[in-house]
């Protein structure tokens, strides 16, 4: 139970930073394969990196990414996520929530220094939580008929991660956490 939990601790902080999804067809809904995530070990550090597309603007994808007062009406194990300071373009952004998986369940929190650049770029910093380090880095890119993600993190999780079961479970939670927030952009998208 106890890396079960570790495991999923590791993939929840990755998220909520990093959202979108590859293009399914020219009008279908975007989704995002737990293969497109890239996950890889380097001693203590573990670094995920992802490249996708949504059929969205960048004006609607900015506005779920940094919808950080509302975001458990999008990621469903959120109960709480609000922004505590803002000095500008830095916020400092509280998350908790419960994960599942299977039988197992914990809470989670995290505290994270968030840097915008207004639709081009989201930055952050872990504070506090279940990491020891930890650095994100989210780039948008308008293309024609959508948006272009890139996304990369690096952290030092303070709990042990298994080298064997690690990647394929944070590729799947990190797979449904981004198909959640593409869905939700492109429902945005849909209402204009």
């Amino acid at each position: 139970m106890d890396s079960c939990r570790r495991l999923l601790l590791c993939a929840l902080f990755l998220l909520p930073l990093a959202p979108g999804l590859v293009l399914a067809g020219a009008n279908a809904p975007a989704r995002i394969d737990e293969d497109e995530i890239q996950v890889r070990r380097q001693g203590e550090t573990w670094t995920v990196e992802a490249q996708f597309v949504v059929p969205v603007p960048p004006s609607v994808a900015w506005e779920v990414l940094t919808d950080f007062d509302n975001m458990t009406a999008i990621l469903t194990n959120l109960s709480s996520s609000r922004v505590l300071s803002r000095q500008g373009q830095v916020l400092q952004v509280e998350q908790k929530g419960r994960a599942r998986f299977g039988i197992f369940s914990f809470a989670f929190e995290s505290l994270r220094e968030i840097t915008l650049t207004p639709r081009r770029r989201i930055q952050a910093r872990g504070l506090a939580g279940n990491t020891r380090q930890f650095e994100s880095d989210m780039v948008l890119a308008p293309l024609d008929g959508g948006t272009r993600f890139s996304y990369r993190v690096a952290m030092v999780p303070d709990f042990w991660l298994p080298s064997l079961l690690g990647p394929s479970l944070l590729q799947h939670e990190l797979a449904e956490q981004f198909n959640a927030m593409a869905a939700e952009m492109e429902k945005r998208f849909a209402v204009r």
